[in-house]
C-alpha cells in the first residue's frame, strides 16, 4: 500500500479555465442507476444533522436507486445553506462568465450551525454474574452547539470545518456532578482542504467517512473511523471519530479509486462503564504508537445496475484485546488494554432492480491470533449480511439478515468473561436488522423511524444482543425540531433503558 500510495503522491494537474465548473460538476456526479458507493460521504458539502430524524430518507428504491441520507450517511449541506451556487459553482448551477470573472480571485464563505439543549436517562441492570449494582441516573443534561464554516476559492480548491461544543452537568466518568461543566469540552468534528483536478480529487485533514449502501445498527464494511461509544447523541453517525490523513480520488470511466494515508491510526473510545474493567494504569503489552499509521483503499463505480465497492484496510485494530495482570491475591483476573494489527477486506453491492434495491455486504477481520489459539486475542472473524429497500405505501422499509462467524472460537465457559471483553461471546451469531421509516402531517413535519437488530448464538439459541431505536420528531419550521428516543438494549443480559429528548435550532 506505501507502493501505491507514492506512486500517486504527485502535483494536481490543473484546470482548464474554461472547463472548470463542468469538471467538478462531472466530478461530484454519482453513478447513474443506483446509488454511488459514497454516495453519503461528504464529497463537496458534509453534514452531521438530521441523521436520526431521517434515518432512511433516500431517494427511495422506487427511484434511480440513489442514497440521500441515512443512519450512516452524511447529508449534503447544500439544501441547508441556500445559496450554495455562490460557493464557485461547486453544486448549484454554473455562474454567467462575467459573474465569474468579477468573483475569479474571491473566496466565498457561508456559516451556519445549531444549537440543541438535550437530557438523557438511563436505567440498566446487570444479570447475577457481573456483581454491579442497577443504575438510574441521568447520563448527560446540557446542550451542544456544532459550528460550521466552509469556503471556496473558484473551483481550485474548497474547504470544510465543523467543530462540537459540549456541555455536561454529568461527569460520565465517576457518575457525579460535574466540576468542570461550565467550561464545555469541544470536540472536533471534521476539518479538511480539497484541492481539484480534471479528474482528481485530494482531501487533506480530519474527516469522516461512510462506506456501505446499508444503515442502521449492523453495518459491516463501514470501518474506516474509530467509534467512540461514551458519547451521547441522536445521531448514530456522532459515533465515528474522525480520522486526519490524506485521501486522493481519482474518477474514471464511471468509476472510483480512493486512497487513504492516516499518518496516526485511533481507536475506539469505550463506555465509561466498560472501560472502567481495564486496569487503567497497566501499560504493558503493545500500545498505540504515533507511528501506527493506517492505510485504506476502495475501488468503487456503476456496472450497469450493479453498483460495487471493494475495500481494504490495514491498521491497528480498533477494538482492544487483552493483556492480563498477574495478581495472586485476587480470584479474578484482571485485564489491561493492547491492540494488535489487522488486515481487513471487504465487499458492497446494490443492484437495482426498480422498485427494489438488493445489497449485499460483506468484510473478513485478519487479526495477529495466527493460530486462533490465545484466548485473550480476537480471533480471525467475519461477517456478512444481504438486505432489500423497498416501500411499503409510505414508509421506507430496509430489512437485512446476516450471520457472523469466529474462526476457531474456544466456548470454553472459563473464558466466558475474556470473550465477552474480545466482543466474541459465540462461534456463530445470527443476524437480523433493518430500518423502517415513515413521515405525516403537512410538510412532512413529523417522522418517525425505527431501528432494530437481534442478534442469536446459531448453536445454542440464546440471545447475543437485541437492540431497539424508535426516534420521534416533530418539525416546527424555521430550523426548530423537537425529537424523543426511548431505546431499549440488551447486550449479553445487560439491560438498558434510555429516553433521550432533545430541541434543536439550526441557523
Amino acid at each position: 500500500m506505501a507502493v501505491i500510495l507514492a506512486a500517486v503522491l504527485v502535483p494536481l494537474p490543473a484546470a482548464a479555465q474554461e472547463d472548470a465548473l463542468e469538471d467538478i460538476d462531472v466530478f461530484l456526479d454519482e453513478p447513474a442507476g443506483g446509488a454511488a458507493p459514497e454516495a453519503a460521504e461528504p464529497e463537496a458539502l458534509d453534514d452531521l444533522d438530521d441523521l436520526a430524524t431521517d434515518p432512511g430518507g433516500r431517494a427511495g428504491a422506487a427511484g434511480a436507486g440513489t442514497e440521500a441520507g441515512g443512519l450512516d450517511d452524511l447529508d449534503d449541506l447544500s439544501s441547508e445553506l441556500g445559496g450554495a451556487e455562490e460557493l464557485g459553482g461547486l453544486t448549484g448551477e454554473p455562474r454567467p462568465a462575467e459573474a465569474f470573472e468579477e468573483q475569479e480571485e474571491a473566496l466565498s464563505l457561508s456559516f451556519n450551525g445549531y444549537v440543541k439543549p438535550l437530557a438523557v436517562w438511563e436505567h440498566r441492570t446487570f444479570p447475577a454474574k457481573f456483581p454491579v449494582p442497577d443504575k438510574n441516573r441521568f447520563t448527560t443534561v446540557g446542550a451542544r452547539t456544532q459550528l460550521r464554516l466552509q469556503g471556496a476559492l473558484r473551483d481550485d480548491a474548497q474547504f470544510f470545518t465543523a467543530v462540537n461544543l459540549d456541555f455536561n452537568e454529568v461527569d460520565r466518568e465517576t457518575d457525579t456532578v460535574s466540576e468542570d461543566s461550565g467550561n464545555g469540552k469541544l470536540r472536533m468534528v471534521e476539518a479538511y482542504v480539497d484541492l481539484f483536478g480534471e479528474s482528481t480529487r485530494w482531501r487533506l485533514g480530519s474527516q469522516l467517512v461512510t462506506w456501505s449502501f446499508m444503515d442502521g445498527f449492523e453495518v459491516p464494511t463501514d470501518r474506516l473511523n474509530a467509534r467512540d461509544f461514551s458519547f451521547k447523541s441522536s445521531e448514530l453517525e456522532d459515533l465515528k471519530l474522525a480520522s486526519t490523513g490524506v485521501q486522493f480520488s481519482w474518477r474514471f470511466a464511471r468509476q472510483k479509486l480512493d486512497l487513504f494515508y492516516i499518518p496516526v491510526g485511533k481507536v475506539n473510545r469505550l463506555s465509561p462503564d466498560f472501560d472502567r474493567v481495564f486496569d487503567q494504569e497497566e501499560t504493558r503489552g503493545d500500545t498505540i504508537q504515533s507511528a501506527d499509521s493506517k492505510y485504506a483503499a476502495q475501488l468503487s463505480g456503476t456496472l450497469a445496475r450493479l453498483d460495487y465497492a471493494i475495500s481494504y484496510v490495514d491498521g491497528r485494530n480498533p477494538r482492544p484485546d487483552l493483556g492480563e495482570i498477574e495478581n495472586p491475591g485476587k480470584d479474578d483476573p484482571e485485564f489491561f488494554k493492547r491492540y494488535q494489527r489487522v488486515q481487513s477486506p471487504g465487499l458492497d453491492l446494490q443492484l437495482n432492480l426498480g422498485s427494489v434495491l438488493a445489497r449485499l455486504s460483506a468484510v473478513y477481520w485478519d487479526t495477529e491470533d495466527l493460530d486462533n489459539d490465545d484466548p485473550l486475542l480476537q480471533n480471525d472473524w467475519w461477517q456478512a449480511m444481504i438486505g432489500v429497500e423497498f416501500w411499503l405505501g409510505s414508509a421506507l422499509v430496509n430489512f437485512n439478515l446476516g450471520r457472523r462467524e469466529v474462526v476457531d472460537h474456544d466456548d470454553d465457559p472459563d473464558l466466558d468473561f475474556e470473550n465477552i471483553l474480545l466482543g466474541q461471546t459465540a462461534g456463530t451469531t445470527n443476524v437480523v436488522a433493518g430500518i423502517v421509516s415513515d413521515s405525516y402531517l403537512t410538510g412532512n413535519a413529523l417522522e418517525v423511524s425505527f431501528l432494530y437488530a437481534y442478534l442469536w448464538n446459531d448453536e445454542s439459541g440464546e440471545l447475543v444482543a437485541l437492540r431497539v431505536r424508535p426516534s420521534i420528531s416533530y418539525n416546527f419550521g424555521d430550523g426548530v425540531s423537537l425529537t424523543f428516543i426511548p431505546s431499549y438494549s440488551n447486550e449479553i443480559g445487560i439491560e438498558t433503558q434510555e429516553y433521550y429528548s432533545e430541541i434543536k435550532f439550526s441557523f
